[in-house]
C-alpha cells in the first residue's frame, strides 16, 4: 500500500480562491493544509472553495485544519465550502457532525 502525502494547489477564478487537496490529509500534512487554507481565507477573495476530488483520506488532524479554516472564514465573512467530497472523506465529516460548518454540498459560486 502506497501512502500518498497530501498536496495542495490553489488558483483564483473570478475572485474566488479554489484550493485543491490531493492525497491523504493526515497529521503529516495538517499543518501545511492549515497554512494554505488560512492564506486562502485571509487573501481577500470573494469566497474559498476546497476541491476534494482527489482527497483520498482524512484523519482528525486533517479535519481540524479544515474546520479551523471554516471557522476563520465564518469570522471574516468569507463564504467557504468543500466540494467534490469523496465517500470515504464524507464518512469522517458526517461522523463528526461538521458537514454544515464545512459547507459540504454548499455552493460558493462557480468553481
Amino acid at each position: 500500500m502506497k501512502i500518498e502525502l497530501a498536496t495542495f494547489a490553489s488558483s483564483v477564478v473570478d475572485g474566488r480562491c479554489v484550493v485543491s487537496i490531493a492525497g491523504e490529509l493526515d497529521i503529516s500534512g495538517a499543518s501545511n493544509a492549515f497554512v494554505c487554507l488560512m492564506a486562502a481565507v485571509d487573501g481577500g477573495h470573494a469566497a474559498v472553495c476546497v476541491d476534494c476530488a482527489e482527497l483520498s483520506f482524512l484523519d482528525m488532524a486533517g479535519l481540524a485544519s479544515l474546520t479551523a479554516a471554516a471557522r476563520r472564514a465564518e469570522a471574516v465573512k468569507v463564504p467557504f465550502a468543500l466540494v467534490n467530497v469523496q465517500s470515504i472523506v464524507r464518512l469522517v465529516i458526517d461522523a463528526t457532525g461538521t458537514a454544515y460548518l464545512l459547507g459540504v454540498g454548499g455552493a460558493v459560486g462557480r468553481h
